[in-house]
């Protein structure tokens, strides 16, 4: 890296009103150790605020003298070459000594190298650019100043890029059109972006052959994120049979199929095709033949053999009648649901007692609804059929049977034992144990909301003993399944070191992560964070205000 670009030189005294002017032979002695000076003393405050950071901030200071030294060297005071007496063997060597001298400022830590450097640095000044050194830009605040029409985008591209978002860093990129150098950052951005998703995907794929199903989750949804259109149609499988531990909703399936497959995926094309054969999805035959031209066009041999089979483009309601016919007993359910939402009620309420009859959960859970006002014992045996092939919400509904009128739900209790005035008698407890082991039936069946309720009972120490450490595991468990309060129960037990060790950088990712999803217990807290600061995480008066904002209190 040239001295120049680690200094940050700045050429405002000698540009006028060019920025692009390079004018370094113009320099003074005491205008580069101002420079130097600046960058020394961002460093020591930095280690002074961050004691862990000492080490790193004493390499920077080390750097930023050489820096400096070799830029006085060339600029401000160099020394005269023989001149025509020299050989150009001698060039080279100079060359080559420039090199190694410039190679020598390069380092592993952001802005560490030439391409970086040389992009990144004129938009954010020296206070800043040290917080984006130590691996702290989510402090940077300030404005840029030389490009304020533009500033705020590269800005939000570059700190995207530090995060290694490198999908909002190429949407950020793109939505500027002033140079070359950030169209071929946002190029850069996109070839990080599929590559990350292309290595995302791999590691799904290995979790397949292990039977590594959280794993495959986790690495699939992270590679659709970053528009790895693979990735979006395994998902829309596992939606559509019930794999990779995911629960099986047409619906989902659809729609990830489809917009994967809008996107040119073939595979995704064929997938639709293929729902549509079983008759079960709701797929009509002009959908399916859309699909299947476009694999087709693309140069897929199956779709091309299936072009000549043709397609059913009979009404949906016909073909589904046939799939019941069949033995297809979702397909029941979907027609009385289809038929309801084009209101032919009565026409609804034949097929409806179909699916009754062949033991369809969802079917069983509406008749057990039905009949829990009047008949609870009759509601009971229907929930428990549908519980018995893995309904969640017919395991929720046995649970609530458990209990007497006027009771609370055992978390509700819970949440009250460390009240002076509780009480509860032993028939009340022996109900909400009841009520609990149903809840556990729906946690291991994956239900992320029951987790977080078991965790709640654990953590008070109601229906059973206190534990700690089941409660955090439960309460991670379902906020890696994307439970958003979970996320925040989750953000509690590390802030203070409950079941777990104290870790208060992990507690706010899962605050944020669940503040941006609405939780306002979460944007209170981080509001209450950011007011004053807490440990070594600083006051930030900008987050304070925008989660305290978001949560509606004190709105007009």
């Amino acid at each position: 890296m040239r001295p120049e670009i680690a200094l940050k030189i700045d050429f405002s005294s000698t540009r006028k009103s060019d920025p692009w002017y390079d004018s370094t032979h113009n320099y003074t002695l005491g205008e580069v150790n101002i420079c130097r000076n600046k960058w020394i003393d961002a460093y020591k405050r930095i280690a002074k605020e961050h004691l862990y950071l000492e080490d790193l901030c004493e390499t920077l200071i080390d750097r930023i003298n050489r820096a400096a030294d070799l830029f006085i060297s060339r600029h401000v005071n160099p020394v005269k070459s023989a001149g025509h007496t020299q050989d150009d063997s001698y060039y080279e060597w100079l060359e080559e000594v420039e090199k190694e001298e410039n190679d020598s400022l390069n380092g592993d830590f952001p802005l560490g190298n030439d391409e970086d450097a040389d992009f990144m640095m004129p938009f954010f000044d020296i206070d800043n650019l040290a917080l984006i050194q130590c691996g702290l830009h989510d402090l940077v605040t300030q404005r840029g100043k030389y490009y304020p029409e533009t500033d705020e985008s590269v800005r939000a591209g570059i700190l995207a890029e530090l995060d290694g978002d490198f999908k909002e860093a190429e949407r950020c990129y793109h939505s500027i059109s002033m140079s070359m150098s950030i169209l071929e950052r946002e190029h850069a951005c996109r070839r990080k972006k599929i590559a990350e998703g292309d290595a995302l995907y791999a590691e799904a794929q290995e979790g397949m052959l292990t039977g590594d199903w959280k794993k495959v989750r986790e690495c699939l949804f992270k590679a659709m994120e970053l528009d790895n259109y693979d990735a979006m149609t395994d998902i829309g499988i596992g939606y559509a049979y019930g794999t990779f531990g995911l629960s099986q909703i047409p619906e989902e399936a659809v729609d990830y199929l489809s917009k994967a497959a809008s996107e040119g995926n073939v595979r995704a094309c064929m997938e639709l095709v293929e729902l549509h054969d079983t008759g079960s999805f709701g797929i009509e035959g002009a959908e399916a033949l859309k699909w299947c031209e476009k694999a087709a066009k693309a140069g897929d041999k199956k779709a091309i053999a299936r072009l000549e089979d043709g397609f059913d483009t009979r009404p949906l309601p016909e073909i589904l009648e046939e799939q019941v016919n069949k033995g297809n007993i979702s397909a029941a359910w979907m027609l009385y649901e289809y038929l309801k939402n084009q209101e032919k009620q009565e026409e609804a309420e034949v097929w409806f007692s179909k699916a009754l009859e062949a033991g369809y959960p969802e079917a069983l859970f509406a008749e057990a609804k039905k009949h829990l006002g009047a008949n609870r014992e009759l509601a009971a045996q229907y929930l428990r059929r549908a519980a018995e092939k893995g309904h969640v919400r017919s395991i929720i509904g046995l649970s609530e049977l458990e209990l007497a009128e006027g009771d609370e739900n055992f978390w509700q209790v819970a949440m009250k034992k460390n009240e002076p005035d509780f009480a509860v008698t032993p028939e009340q407890t022996e109900r909400h144990l009841r009520q609990f082991a149903w809840f556990k039936l729906a946690a291991e069946a994956g239900d992320g909301d029951s987790m977080n309720t078991l965790a709640v009972a654990y953590h008070f120490g109601y229906p059973v003993e206190r534990d700690d450490k089941e409660a955090f595991r439960l309460a991670v468990a379902a906020a890696e399944e994307k439970n958003y309060p979970a996320m925040y129960q989750a953000a509690y037990f590390l802030e203070n070191g409950f079941g777990c060790e104290r870790d208060l950088d992990r507690a706010v990712e899962y605050y944020t992560a669940s503040a941006e999803q609405g939780i306002m217990s979460s944007m209170l807290r981080l509001y209450e964070i950011y007011k004053d600061g807490l440990e070594h995480i600083p006051a930030d008066k900008e987050k304070s205000t925008r989660y305290l904002f978001m949560s509606g209190i004190g709105r007009d």
